[in-house]
């Protein structure tokens, strides 16, 4: 101990971690909470205290950097601590360690905010996808309900039955419908040599074939105009 009654006295080797005087204490944490000032050379006047002290290697801690880094010409004292001071510095070394936890908590979650940030962005592109692929089958669903109404109006819609004439072997579907129809509805009559169609009014023929029969084969020649 010095004259003024300071713990110890030596040269810097490092700048947050530095070698104490070749007779310092061997005891672990023995000059923790203890106050390291410069008050010659590189960094004179700067002051820090002492966070951790390892007795076999005689290398202390401080609690943050220097502002201007000593160097061999920096000479230093160590002087008496205060216990507040010591128990405030278990306290910050303790929240330290809190802090260094609840990071790794907050790196963790936000590890697991970005997966589900991926899987969300994911599921919005299939949904996207779907949701195309829904409006895609709609557009078809209502051109289709267009049509199928189109269809039953057409359906819907009367029609006159044929006029008078020779059926065509390509008419229309609705056409050969038309004719079916009147052949089921409108009056008939058949001889021994000819079947007539008749219109509406049941007077005029509209249609007739030529038939026969040799008492083996009943023949009817195709349809063709009246009377």
């Amino acid at each position: 101990m010095d004259e003024q009654g300071n713990k110890t006295f030596g040269r810097f080797k490092l700048d947050q971690e530095y070698t104490e005087a070749s007779d310092a204490s061997a005891v672990d944490n023995f000059y923790r909470g203890d106050l390291i000032h410069i008050d010659h050379g590189t960094g004179e006047g700067q002051s820090r205290f002492i966070t951790n002290y390892v007795g076999s290697t005689k290398v202390v801690t401080i609690n943050d950097a220097w502002s201007i880094n000593p160097d061999t010409t920096s000479e230093y004292v160590v002087e008496e601590g205060h216990p507040f001071i010591d128990a405030q510095l278990s306290i910050l070394a303790s929240d330290l360690v809190i802090i260094e936890s609840n990071s790794i908590i907050i790196e963790s979650n936000t590890e697991a905010i970005h997966s589900q940030t991926t899987i969300i962005e994911s599921n919005s592109i299939v949904v996207e996808s779907n949701t195309e692929a829904i409006h895609s089958q709609t557009t078809i669903i209502e051109s289709e309900s267009t049509v199928i109404q189109s269809d039953v109006a057409l359906l819907e819609t009367t029609r006159a039955e044929p006029a008078q004439g020779t059926p065509g072997a390509t008419i229309g579907f609705m056409n050969k419908i038309d004719f079916l129809y009147k052949a089921w509805r409108n009056k008939s009559t058949q001889t021994a040599t000819e079947y007539d169609l008749y219109n509406d009014d049941t007077t005029t023929v509209d249609h007739k074939a030529t038939v026969s029969d040799d008492a083996t084969t009943f023949t009817s020649e195709e349809v063709v105009t009246g009377p």
